[in-house]
């Protein structure tokens, strides 16, 4: 299943939203959602647009249920939501990345990133939705999709005694 374009002269053709794990320079690992067209050979082109609650509409004409409401899920952790949840003093979202520490984001902000990734992969999981792999602002959008596992990884632990009892 994959979200696009509506016939529309007023929007690009061709276009359909994906969903991509990115690199951010100071949070880590987020999933965000972008535009993407496809190159004659099926492959996702080099243009691709970050994508939003508020502007997926500037994109798509209809888009089905289950992507909008990942979008829902993953604008809890958009910049504007992490800057008046977490810090609401700084007067712009950059000062507010700027002014924060290594030891305030693991302690406060990431945990609420984690928790919202967990909500929107199961829901990916559960509705066979692909999330793809980006990397960096730079990097493009891998064409693979990675492989999501609807079962809870187990711990295990192997004890081995060795001969001089450690």
């Amino acid at each position: 299943m994959s979200a696009s374009f509506n016939q529309n002269k007023a929007k690009p053709l061709n276009q359909e939203l994906v969903f991509a794990v990115t690199r951010h320079p100071v949070l880590g690992f987020l999933i965000e959602a972008f535009a993407v067209g496809r190159t004659p050979k099926n492959q996702f082109e080099y243009g691709f647009k970050k994508v939003a609650r508020n502007t997926f509409w500037d994109y798509f004409d209809h888009l089905p249920d289950e992507y909008v409401h990942v979008m829902e899920i993953l604008h809890k952790v958009a910049d504007e939501n992490l800057h008046k949840r977490f810090n609401p003093t700084f007067p712009k979202i950059n000062k507010f990345y700027e002014g924060l520490e290594d030891e305030y984001i693991a302690k406060h902000i990431r945990p609420f990133i984690e928790k919202t990734i967990y909500t929107c992969v199961d829901y990916l999981v559960e509705k066979s939705i692909p999330l793809y792999f980006k990397g960096e602002a730079s990097e493009r959008i891998q064409e693979s999709p990675l492989v999501l596992h609807s079962e809870l990884a187990e711990t295990c632990f192997h004890f081995e005694r060795l001969p001089d009892q450690t």
